[in-house]
């Protein structure tokens, strides 16, 4: 886990970005994974990355193929070029190493050049799909 900020604002940024890039590559997407990986792991998507991202690609591997995890990492990445969010291409397949740091580092990317292209406002709350409060940037 990165040691930069606290785990509370490193789950919500996991969240937020989970939740607005899954579901612009496919509506439903974020809601399927974050479903089966509470089953499984009895913990919401972001929380897990977190904690076990080893056994996030296991719950993953679960519903998707090989090959099918890594077109999701490839689109993921190309939809993160395309707005000017460069990460890491092995986004997902460093969760297999039990390495976090990618995706923890790509939703902080995404949130930051995120907070920059909202509505111009004295500050901007974040707040997820599901009404949680989010993350509020000034």
């Amino acid at each position: 886990m990165s040691d930069k900020g606290s785990t509370h604002e490193i789950v919500e940024e996991l969240s937020f970005f989970l939740e607005d890039t899954l579901s612009q590559l496919s509506p439903g997407l974020h809601i399927i994974i974050d479903v089966h990986v509470k089953r499984v792991l009895g913990k919401s998507l972001p929380r897990a990355l977190v904690d076990e991202p080893r056994r996030v690609y296991d719950v993953l591997s679960e519903i998707m193929s090989e090959s099918a995890i890594k077109v999701l990492e490839s689109a993921l990445v190309q939809m993160l070029r395309r707005i000017g969010v460069f990460v890491d291409p092995n986004l997902i397949t460093n969760l297999k190493l039990n390495n976090n740091k990618a995706v923890i580092d790509a939703a902080r990317r995404y949130v930051s050049q995120r907070r920059f292209t909202l509505t111009p406002r004295s500050s901007q709350q974040i707040t997820s799909r599901k009404g949680n409060q989010g993350i509020l940037y000034k």
